[in-house]
Order: C-alpha cells, then structure tokens, then sequence
C-alpha cells in the first residue's frame, strides 16, 4: 500500500512539474511566432528567407530539402497499407474454397 502511495505522489508531482514546462514551451513559441509576423511585415523578408533555404539547399542539407519538397505538396504518404491473405484453418472446406474465399478477400480489399 505505501508503495503505491509514493508511485501516486511521484506521478502529482510529474505531472505538475510538466504542466510548467508545457506553459513555459507555449509562451515561448508565443513569442517566437510574434517576432515572426514582426519579421513578416518587412518586405524582402520572404525572399531572404528563400535565398537562405536555396543556399541550404545547394550545400546538400537533407533538412532543406525535404522543407522545400513538402511546402510544394510533394510529400510521401506516411500511412504504409499492408494487405495480408487470410488462410482459412476449417478440415472440412477445400483448398479450393480457400482460393476463392482469398480472391473475395483481395476483390473486396482492391474496391
């Protein structure tokens, strides 16, 4: 029973010391997103900042690379779908039901 009580409390106190990291991150990117828009009024700003990004580029940084690749909407898909047969395990249906049952599987999973 204490021991359960000292996990609780360790748990309280993590998480409380959490929650202030968590605020002190928001209001951070709060500024940060601030000096940012600041920064965006100035009008060569964009452009400066693309000149940067294509020297990033030319040096070989991967980083740079794939920002550009998907700030154009040219990024891969990250869901990977994967389609396993099923074999079903019955004495009394034939392997020859198991072919047809595993083409309506793959009909059903192409449509």
């Amino acid at each position: 029973m204490q021991k359960a009580r000292i996990e609780a409390e360790e748990l309280r106190k993590r998480a409380h010391n959490g929650g202030i990291k968590s605020g002190e991150s928001r209001r951070f990117k709060k500024n940060m997103r601030e000096i940012f828009e600041k920064k965006a009024e100035d009008e060569g700003w964009a452009e400066k900042a693309c000149d940067v990004l294509f020297k990033l580029i030319k040096k070989g940084n991967i980083k740079a690379i794939e920002f550009l690749r998907d700030t154009m909407g040219q990024k891969p898909a990250d869901k990977i779908e994967t389609v396993e047969k099923i074999k079903i395990k019955k004495v009394f249906i034939t392997e020859k039901m198991n072919e047809k049952a595993n083409k309506f599987i793959d009909n059903f999973i192409d449509n």
